[in-house]
């Protein structure tokens, strides 16, 4: 094999490596796709979750992604609320990171934490409300 057809070929393969961090990075479900945060500092109460999207926002929701992770001593409920009513809902414990994503046409939600017999923990939600 020649010198050119192999620093093309390097040059392929580097290219490829390439498109595929970038598609990783921004289009799969991960850390930078998330653009707000929430955090249960208090894991042994029942607690009410408010999300909303950005105030100066004017666009159309059109789904919501979560992802909710964290570390707790014990096992909790975590619910997505719709109208009051439970819509989606995980059990939680120990080491874990959960996504929760939806089709969603309203500008907030609501998530239900409940702890059974947590003892400690630390728990952090991170979400956006996809719009076009």
């Amino acid at each position: 094999m020649n010198n050119w057809h192999y620093n093309r070929v390097k040059a392929q393969v580097f290219i490829s490596i390439f498109v595929i961090a970038f598609a990783y990075f921004f289009f799969f479900d991960n850390e930078y796709n998330y653009n707000q945060e929430s955090i249960i500092y208090n894991v042994k109460r029942k607690q009410t979750i408010n999300l909303e999207k950005f105030p100066s926002s004017t666009n159309n929701v059109v789904s919501l992604k979560i992802n909710i992770s964290g570390n707790i001593k014990g096992i909790a409920k975590i619910s997505l609320l719709e109208n009051n009513q439970t819509f989606k809902s995980k059990i939680i414990k120990d080491n874990f990171s959960i996504n929760i994503n939806s089709e969603w046409y309203s500008n907030n939600a609501t998530l239900l934490y409940k702890p059974i017999n947590v003892k400690y923990g630390e728990i952090k939600i991170k979400y956006s409300f996809e719009e076009i």
